[in-house]
């Protein structure tokens, strides 16, 4: 059936009624259009079909405004709009207040400061004693000195006046200073002013005057770098360089780190520069004409890093004795002479840190001389397994990296002062950690590049709930700081290993699957063997205060962003109740996004 429409009759004699009959009522008005309108529009509905009704044509009535109707809409149009300017004007108004009010709190802010300033000591401190301070914290702490020109006028003057804290210069390009960064762009890269162009080189000479520089050089395969779609196309570490011994000829040298990528070749011009009073030296390229002429010089560097093909060029030289920190690159291409090797280890009579890498998977000979250095702080080992295990008992830091699975040293190794362990291995013997007795560690960084299986089998073999009675052993590692990296594994197994630490203090994951169920496994009391949830009475993780989760690297695990946070914040408040409150639960699930912190100030 078609639709049927009102006649054209129809809608002039509406328009003509009202306009003949202002003075009628309105509902006479209503009435008669709609008596006259029904009368037209029924003629159509019957030609169509005899069983036809106008209501199933107009389900619904189309509403009739009056004259009236449309005066009262007008007036509360106006009225609204009259409100709606009345607002606005009082908002503008309190936006002024606003502002004159924050403007006089800054300048009251900025008095009293002012006035702080003068009294306080530092101000009394003359400019050449600040000068000394700010190179020793610059230079100890690897910090840049533009953070210290924006305290005040006072120390911005004394800090340029300051040549010997400008030294510290950084030649690179863009985008591996990007790399380097988290892919933002820097000016200054650990506390050393990035240098890109000729422009920017020359300015920090400039402030760094006479003074022996702090020089890394980064040099970039020729091939990669001259394409034309780079971002680095115009860098020419070279040119760079002669940009130096141009403004600087024979410039002392304090500090020289060399950077390469594959296949690229330093120029012979870095033969010019004065390395006669050389504090720290890396060289991860072949470069024997540099070495040579360090050989010759009476005093050595006190910080060396070589690559293990230059080892027979510096065994006969005088200064390597007085080595403190020592480096060995690349040693798996040198494996022709090991006595060599371990002869350069043994060769510094004070030597408090040391660092190997590219070593072979070998076995050591139980005939050879165990590697002992009284002396080591430090210690770094990056797949060298010939020297495993190393007996150094005074080690405060110790960093293993290991590709493959080491041997198990078959004794344990008693390390009482070692404050912080880096443990970043793809493959693990269960029983490996359990060797090591650290009563003092204070960080535990750790990445495992294997399965969530493994992965808890050895952590249940290190940290292992023992009666019934929800009693937990006290392991030989017992760290106060968990870092977690890059590491696949059972959250709750993590929350159920993690809870009889009774000294852990902060659980940090990175890139690591954490959900809801951790928060929920966290939350839960310890339970021992056979027990029911009710009888528990022991509180897990009681020393625990910051969590923190960072996502923000891994994009393809996304958890349940609410069910997460609703977990944490009910481990918060479960855990205030008991008297062990959090200080800190932070999650991050992108960069752009940040951190969101779950813990109040008043919850604290």
């Amino acid at each position: 059936m078609s639709r049927p429409r009102r006649s054209v009759q129809a809608k002039k004699y509406i328009e003509e009624d009202l306009d003949s009959d202002e003075g009628s009522s309105q509902e006479e008005v209503i009435s008669n259009g709609d008596a006259k309108s029904e009368e037209e529009l029924s003629a159509y509905g019957d030609s169509d079909d005899g069983d036809s009704d106008i209501s199933e044509s107009f389900p619904h009535s189309l509403p009739i405004v009056t004259h009236t109707d449309l005066r009262h809409a007008h007036t509360v149009i106006a009225q609204q709009r009259q409100a709606i300017e009345t607002l606005k004007s009082l908002h503008d108004q309190q936006k002024t207040r606003q502002a004159a009010a924050e403007a006089e709190l800054r300048a009251a802010q900025k008095v009293l400061l002012e006035i702080q300033a003068i009294i306080a000591p530092i101000s009394r401190v003359p400019p050449e004693i600040l000068g000394v301070i700010f190179t020793a914290h610059v230079q100890d702490n690897q910090e840049s000195p533009w953070s210290l020109m924006h305290v005040s006028r006072a120390w911005r003057a004394a800090a340029l006046m300051t040549k010997a804290m400008w030294g510290r210069i950084l030649i690179a390009p863009s985008s591996w200073v990007k790399a380097q960064s988290d892919g933002q762009s820097v000016r200054v890269y650990n506390g050393m002013e990035v240098c890109n162009t000729e422009a920017k080189l020359s300015r920090a000479l400039k402030r760094a005057g006479a003074m022996p520089l702090d020089l890394m050089v980064v040099f970039l395969y020729q091939s990669w770098r001259r394409m034309t779609h780079n971002s680095d196309y115009d860098y020419d570490a070279s040119r760079l360089i002669d940009c130096i011994l141009s403004q600087r000829p024979n410039t002392l040298l304090r500090g020289f780190k060399l950077c390469s990528t594959y296949m690229t070749s330093a120029p012979e011009k870095l033969m010019e520069f004065d390395y006669s009073n050389i504090d720290t030296l890396y060289l991860d390229m072949n470069f024997p004409n540099l070495v040579q002429k360090l050989v010759k010089e009476r005093r050595g560097p006190r910080s060396f890093h070589i690559g293990a093909v230059n080892l027979d060029k510096i065994e006969n030289c005088g200064w390597l004795d007085k080595i403190e920190d020592l480096g060995i690159t690349n040693i798996t291409y040198y494996t022709s002479k090991p006595k060599l090797l371990r002869s350069t280890i043994f060769a510094p009579t004070n030597l408090l840190s040391l660092k190997l890498s590219g070593g072979p998977i070998v076995d050591q000979n139980q005939d050879e001389q165990q590697l002992r250095i009284m002396s080591l702080r430090r210690l770094e080992l990056n797949v060298v397994h010939q020297f495993w295990p190393i007996d150094c008992p005074n080690l405060t830091h110790l960093t293993l990296h290991f590709s493959r699975s080491p041997p198990t040293p078959p004794q344990t190794i008693h390390l009482p002062h070692l404050v912080e362990f880096s443990l970043w291995c793809e493959r693990l013997p269960e029983r490996c950690l359990s060797v090591f007795e650290v009563p003092s560690l204070q960080k535990f960084d750790f990445r495992w590049g294997e399965g969530k299986a493994v992965l808890a089998n050895a952590l249940k073999a290190l940290w292992l709930v023992l009666d019934t009675n929800g009693a937990v052993t006290v392991s030989n590692v017992e760290p106060r700081k968990l870092l977690l990296r890059q590491t696949a594994i059972n959250q709750k197994v993590l929350a159920r290993v993690l809870a009889g630490r009774k000294l852990l203090e902060e659980i940090m994951t990175v890139d690591v699957e954490i959900s809801a169920d951790f928060f929920e496994a966290l939350s839960s009391a310890i339970i021992g063997k056979g027990m029911k949830r009710s009888q528990a009475t022991q509180l897990s993780c009681p020393a625990l205060k910051r969590i923190e989760v960072d996502l923000a690297g891994d994009k393809k695990f996304r958890p349940n962003e609410e069910a997460m946070e609703a977990s944490a914040c009910a481990l918060i408040a479960a855990r205030k109740k008991a008297g062990a409150p959090l200080e800190r639960v932070a999650i991050r699930m992108t960069k752009k996004d940040g951190w969101k912190e779950l813990v109040r100030i008043e919850e604290v």
